[in-house]
C-alpha cells in the first residue's frame, strides 16, 4: 500500500514536472515567433518605405531631367518659336527649381 501510494506520488510529480516543462517550451516558441513576426513587420515596413522614397527620388530627377532638357545651353526654350512659351518654361523651371 505504501509502495503503491510513493509510486503514484512518483507519477503525479513527474506528470506536473513534465506539464510545467512543456508550458514553458510552449511559451518561449510563441514569445520567439512574436518577435520573428515582428521582426520581420518591421523590416518589411522599412523595406516598403526605401522603396517608396527610392520611386519618389526617381519621379523627381525624372521629371527635372525633362525640365532640363527642354532648355538649351543659352537658357531658351528649345523650341524658340513662342515668347509665352518661354516665359512660362522659365517660371516654372524657376518654381521646381526654388523646392530642390
Amino acid at each position: 500500500m505504501e509502495n503503491q501510494f510513493d509510486v503514484r506520488s512518483i507519477l503525479l510529480e513527474n506528470q506536473y514536472n513534465v506539464r510545467a516543462r512543456l508550458m514553458k517550451n510552449q511559451f518561449h516558441v510563441r514569445s520567439r515567433l512574436m518577435e520573428n513576426q515582428f521582426d520581420l513587420s518591421s523590416r518589411l515596413l522599412e523595406n516598403q518605405f526605401h522603396v517608396c522614397s527610392r520611386l519618389m527620388e526617381n519621379q523627381f530627377d525624372v521629371r527635372y531631367s525633362l525640365m532640363e532638357n527642354q532648355f538649351d545651353i543659352d537658357g531658351e526654350p528649345v523650341c524658340g518659336t513662342c515668347d509665352m512659351h518661354s516665359r512660362l518654361m522659365e517660371n516654372q523651371f524657376d518654381v521646381r527649381s526654388r523646392f530642390i
